[in-house]
């Protein structure tokens, strides 16, 4: 059986579920919520097809080649018809930041330096899909429906990853990590000694990533009491993806965040939470230590492994990263072309052999801050880092509100803090935080954030207490 053929299977009977669900459980209040949680769930499903591939010789960047037709596009356009909210904010600056990097995106192809310019048109495609997107779930959607959405996509993906997980590696049926990529997904999923679940991505930490953004959803329902039961029995079974995963970023990520929730979720105000953290910190070390050191999963993960290799294969990344930013620090190389530029302008790193040089010039670099900063330059890495600082700052004040007003559940504001961190420090370690599907995760994720206050403003219910 084709891959395709499978990949629509597999579609159809995830609608089928989704339509069950939305019938008997009667999580999702409006019709339209159905549509965006098939749109959550299609996100993680790799039903696309090529639109136009690129003949470059030379490999471009984080965003390929290919530019791809799928169908969470389709969905996206459905959701033109859906009706428009009464009232429709124009003043998001989630949506002017965004802006800033499609438009410098386009003016990158005339950088002097930018050789690969149908590759920047790559980049410039999705960016303008991700602003699209941005538009249409902020204007169609309030708080409440995303919110909705969530909860049910969440449960039905967990259960469809946690299937695949528990076929591979637990039960090493590895049919199942080839259903959607062929043996591309299989290759990264049996790395030396280490067997991983990939579920319906083509690398583990994909998986690792969008699971832990599960897990700290429902970590932060659970501790704020919404619906307390299904809320563990779904953080449990992200967290066991998640492990299966053997992603080191996420598990270390989740670990440090299950406290952190914890302590926010007491809904004290910042300078108790600060005051708590200080005395935590030390007491999350020591448990750490302790799990790395003395149980074998932990020390075969963190001590063994190719833990090694891994170290140093980041740290050859994050210098060419830094030396391509040191010879165009003003307006970078432009729009996924770090790869590119590498390509053409070799870097000497002694004592590199030249088939690990093959392997850095072929993928991109594995800093997704660093890949911002040597294809925008300084102005575009400010701007970039800009962005996490006004999201930390605007939550952390907002939550402070919701405390005193006691009005609103503070849940968006935790969550949010929450997938910021992932985010930002995944970002460190690799280049999955700029794929399509990871984006347009946090693009919902921040647009549920900012409609909290918008839609409290217009006298919109504020966030239920309970589902």
């Amino acid at each position: 059986m084709s891959t395709i053929i499978v990949k629509i299977i597999v579609l159809c009977v995830i609608m089928f579920i989704t339509f069950v669900w939305f019938l008997k459980k009667r999580e999702i209040r409006e019709k339209k919520e159905y549509i965006l949680s098939l749109y959550i769930i299609c996100l993680t499903i790799p039903l696309q097809f090529p639109l136009l591939k690129l003949a470059n010789k030379a490999p471009t960047g984080a965003w390929g080649e290919i530019i791809y037709v799928s169908l969470w596009n389709l969905l996206l356009i459905a959701m033109l018809f859906l009706p428009k909210e009464k009232i429709f904010r124009n003043d998001n600056k989630l949506l002017k930041w965004w802006l800033f990097f499609l438009v410098a995106g386009i003016l990158s192809i005339f950088n002097p330096v930018n050789f690969n310019l149908l590759g920047s048109l790559v980049g410039v495609y999705y960016f303008a899909w991700f602003i699209f997107s941005l538009t249409i779930i902020y204007s169609r959607f309030n708080h409440e429906n995303i919110f909705n959405s969530l909860w049910t996509s969440f449960k039905i993906l967990l259960l469809i990853q946690l299937l695949l997980s528990l076929a591979f590696p637990l039960l090493n049926i590895t049919e199942a990590t080839t259903l959607f990529y062929g043996g591309d997904a299989l290759e990264w999923t049996t790395r030396g000694d280490r067997e991983s679940a990939v579920g319906t991505f083509t690398h583990p930490s994909n998986l690792g990533l969008i699971t832990s953004f599960i897990f700290v959803y429902f970590t932060s329902t659970y501790f704020l009491s919404i619906n307390k039961k299904q809320s563990l029995l779904f953080m449990g079974i992200a967290f066991t993806i998640i492990l299966l995963t053997k992603s080191r970023t996420n598990i270390a990520l989740i670990f440090f965040l299950f406290f952190f929730i914890k302590m926010f979720t007491q809904k004290s105000n910042l300078k108790k939470i600060i005051f708590r953290g200080s005395l935590l910190l030390p007491i999350i070390a020591i448990i750490a230590f302790l799990l790395i050191n003395f149980t074998e999963f932990g020390s075969n993960l963190f001590l063994t492994d190719n833990i090694q290799e891994m170290g140093v294969a980041r740290f050859v990344h994050w210098y060419l990263g830094w030396e391509i930013f040191s010879a165009n620090p003003l307006i970078g190389v432009g729009l996924n072309s770090h790869l590119n530029y590498l390509h053409h302008n070799i870097v000497v790193i002694p004592g590199l052999q030249d088939y690990k040089y093959e392997f850095f010039i072929t993928n991109p670099l594995h800093n997704t801050h660093l890949i911002m900063l040597s294809e925008y330059g300084i102005l575009g890495g400010i701007i970039w880092l800009y962005g996490f600082y006004f999201i930390i700052k605007k939550n952390l004040i907002e939550y402070n509100l919701s405390i005193i007003s006691k009005e609103i559940n503070p849940f968006s504001y935790i969550f949010t803090l929450a997938i910021i961190i992932i985010y930002f420090f995944y970002a460190f370690t690799g280049w999955a935080t700029t794929q399509y599907f990871v984006i347009s995760f946090m693009i919902i994720f921040l647009v549920h954030n900012n409609k909290i206050i918008s839609d409290y403003q217009t006298k919109i219910n504020p966030c239920k207490k309970s589902l």
